[in-house]
């Protein structure tokens, strides 16, 4: 019944080919059903990997993308 989802990735300092694959398929999953994704704290070398895939841009917009939780956590509360 959720309609926004936060990735948190501030863990995540290195993604493969199957990871990259795997969020994919998350964030189809999640689109399918109508949620709105939202990325925080992706790293350099996640985010190269993701764009690669084009899951940045094409699925995700790149403004779908925070520095931290708490920015994507205070633009979803404020905004209209």
């Amino acid at each position: 019944s959720a309609s926004v989802a936060i990735i948190r990735m501030k863990k995540v300092g290195y993604i493969d080919q199957s990871g990259q694959y795997a969020i994919e398929t998350a964030v189809l999953d999640l689109k399918a059903k109508g949620v709105e994704v939202y990325f925080s704290m992706v790293g350099e070398q996640p985010m190269k990997m993701l764009r690669a895939i084009k899951l940045f841009p094409d699925l995700v917009p790149e403004s779908n993308a925070f520095a931290s939780f708490k920015d994507c956590a205070e633009f979803l509360k404020n905004r209209s």
